[in-house]
């Protein structure tokens, strides 16, 4: 009986101090001997951990629960009882991490070793690596799972131990804890080998524009990386409008909007891809029509025709307002051009069926040939020579010959002269913050003689004149000087500059720095605009390019968005500060309603990143209203200003805010 009694009250204390033990959130753990691998836990494991006491005689148990980040820390303790207690997270029966501090007590030579683990769930580490899952599940706008390993050294393990809203209506679903309850065979095999990888290395992994039979009509963009508890999160991204979009800008920067005939950019594409091919001959026609009610519609009928007269493959661009290009397959000689020009030529001599009328096309072919391992990029140049001098003999077809490649000289010397002397000069053109109806910058625009196509003439001659330093540095120094003057006019006024066509800025920081050391500081109040292809043919190189240009106080903008055929995932790459949306969307932003969605998207998606959308090219009062409309920050075009001269600018600014604010 007393041994009964005795044994009652023995269990009551047993059971009173493991309750203690939990309460105080600690873990008794002693090695069943010394350098054992396995361990006595007190019962409090259970509670806290929701493992049974008797797994852990099994040796590796309590390393297996160890998170794979604290393995390090976790050896160093358990080997050596002078080191400091460390924090390590240990695995919860549940699959969710728990923080303890964990210490060791020596007890003598050749005797086991006694752990402490006292739970640290709750201290501010802890709580932070919480509060982030918890941030990323409330805060994401973007489908949101998050995954644990089971068992870290099984793949199937992988299971869904949380997800967000979004995530729930994306797989129309409020629970899930298995992966395969989601995914099937090829999607599951994916995610369960990429977070088992991210589980085990830390490493993110992204996948960009998955196809998922789960989610049909859909394009994804997915990431999975660690979190600091462990678990891994698993981001799916709905990128199906961005990438409607962004198809739809590839596509209008590579096509004749009127026509849909391929443009000068496909042209230049399909160029670069023949020169950097296997070695060969490549012919260029240019057709040159003449008659004066030349339309949209005959231009087409004329392509056609011409399509019929070349071997399949053959790319027919418009590149001007009455003149295609073709681009056949490459030749296997040049002698072939000649036989191509004649057809050409020839076809285009019969008169064409309009609508029951026979209408007669007045038009001259040029054509020119050189070798890939040449400049490919001159053939057009050139083959749009050989057809004005068909014309100018009054012939029907012309080839081009070296011997008529000659520059204009003489104006080489123009171009020198120019400089500094007057002729040639800078105005300034106000953009309007559509906002405030302040002016916020202008934009610093050549001219040579007054014209505007004089300047982009003087642009290519500088190039080839000895004075392609010259001229940048002198249009550089020019509008670093107005922008100190506005600047103490019009506070916050910025000058812009195109650097397209001065080069790729690589040695601009250095003359920068010149104009600081003369008293010249542009921080914060000149602004380069760049072309779009010039950040984005190389992400990478446009990277470093924008970085640098912020280095010297810079501001950078994308100059002519549209024009080329950029990822909007590219932009948002790019640390810019601006984007200009290209003139011939905003020229048609009232007429076609694609062209109306490309802009108002690129306005919502740049203002998601904080970049200012600028429209170019503003040319009556609907297109302005309707930029209002869509929240556009600022426009630039004849309606609200020509470009001015420097002397000109104070007026025509107070004349603007006068107007519109």
């Amino acid at each position: 009986m007393r041994r009964r009694t005795a044994a009652r009250h023995l269990d009551s204390v047993r059971s009173a101090y493991d309750q203690s033990l939990t309460d105080s959130g600690v873990v008794l753990v002693q090695q069943t001997a010394a350098g054992a691998d396995n361990h006595h836990m007190s019962r409090s494991v259970l509670d806290l951990l929701g493992w049974d006491p008797a797994a852990f005689l099994t040796p590796g148990t309590l390393r297996a629960i160890v998170h794979v980040e604290d393995l390090p820390e976790f050896r160093t303790a358990a080997s050596d009882p002078s080191s400091e207690a460390a924090v390590v997270r240990l695995r919860h029966a549940d699959g969710t991490y728990h923080s303890f501090r964990f210490g060791v007590k020596d007890s003598g030579p050749d005797r086991p070793l006694t752990f402490t683990l006292v739970d640290v769930s709750n201290d501010t580490t802890a709580r932070s690596r919480r509060r982030r899952a918890e941030e990323l599940l409330d805060k994401s706008h973007d489908a949101l799972l998050i995954l644990t390993l089971e068992d870290q050294a099984h793949l199937a393990s992988v299971s869904v131990i949380d997800l967000n809203g979004s995530a729930a209506e994306l797989i129309r679903r409020q629970s899930v804890g298995l992966l395969d309850e989601i995914f099937g065979d090829v999607s599951l095999n994916l995610i369960r080998n990429s977070a088992f990888d991210v589980a085990h290395t830390g490493e993110s992994i992204e996948f960009g524009r998955l196809q998922m039979a789960e989610f049909p009509g859909r394009l994804l963009d997915a990431e999975l990386s660690r979190l600091s508890d462990g678990s891994v999160a698993l981001r799916l991204s709905d990128v199906t409008q961005q990438a409607e979009l962004e198809e739809h800008l590839r596509h209008r920067a590579l096509h004749d909007q009127r026509t849909g005939l391929a443009n000068l950019a496909m042209l230049e594409d399909r160029l670069v891809e023949l020169a950097h091919g296997e070695a060969a001959t490549i012919g260029m026609l240019a057709v040159d029509m003449r008659t004066t009610d030349t339309d949209d519609q005959m231009i087409r009928e004329v392509a056609r025709r011409l399509e019929g007269t070349m071997t399949p493959g053959a790319l027919i661009a418009r590149v001007g307002e009455c003149r295609l290009a073709v681009l056949p397959p490459p030749l296997s000689h040049a002698d072939e051009l000649g036989g191509l020009a004649q057809t050409a030529a020839a076809a285009l001599a019969i008169a064409f069926d309009v609508d029951g009328d026979a209408v007669a096309v007045d038009a001259v072919v040029g054509g020119s040939a050189a070798a890939t391992s040449d400049a490919p990029q001159r053939l057009l140049r050139d083959a749009e020579s050989a057809a004005r001098r068909a014309a100018a003999e009054d012939r029907t077809w012309a080839l081009h010959s070296e011997g008529g490649r000659q520059l204009p000289s003489g104006l080489f010397h123009q171009v020198r002269d120019s400089i500094g002397s007057g002729d040639m000069e800078l105005r300034y053109q106000p953009i309007i913050d559509l906002r405030t109806g302040r002016v916020a910058k202008v934009e610093a625009l050549l001219r040579w003689g007054g014209s505007a196509d004089n300047s982009l003439s003087a642009l290519e001659l500088a190039s080839q004149s000895g004075v392609v330093d010259s001229l940048p540095r002198w249009v550089i120094g020019e509008a670093a000087t107005a922008a100190n003057a506005l600047s103490g006019l019009h506070d916050g006024l910025k000058v812009a500059i195109n650097l397209s066509a001065f080069g790729n800025g690589e040695d601009l920081d250095g003359f920068i720095r010149l104009l600081h050391a003369d008293g010249i500081d542009v921080t914060g109040r000149l602004e380069v605009e760049v072309a779009e292809t010039a950040l984005t043919d190389s992400p990478l190189r446009g990277a470093e390019l924008v970085e640098r240009l912020r280095s010297i106080g810079l501001a950078v903008v994308i100059d002519d968005f549209g024009a080329g055929y950029t990822s909007l995932s590219t932009v948002s790459d790019l640390a810019v500060d601006g984007l200009k949306i290209d003139r011939s969307y905003i020229a048609t932003l009232t007429s076609i309603p694609a062209d109306a969605t490309v802009v108002q998207s690129t306005i919502e998606f740049c203002h998601q990143l904080g970049i200012e959308v600028t429209a170019l090219g503003v040319a009556d009062e609907p297109t302005l209203s309707a930029l209002r409309s869509m929240r556009c920050d600022l426009a630039q075009g004849f309606l609200l200003s020509e470009p001015v001269p420097l002397d000109d600018v104070s007026r025509r600014v107070a004349e603007l805010e006068h107007a519109f604010v």
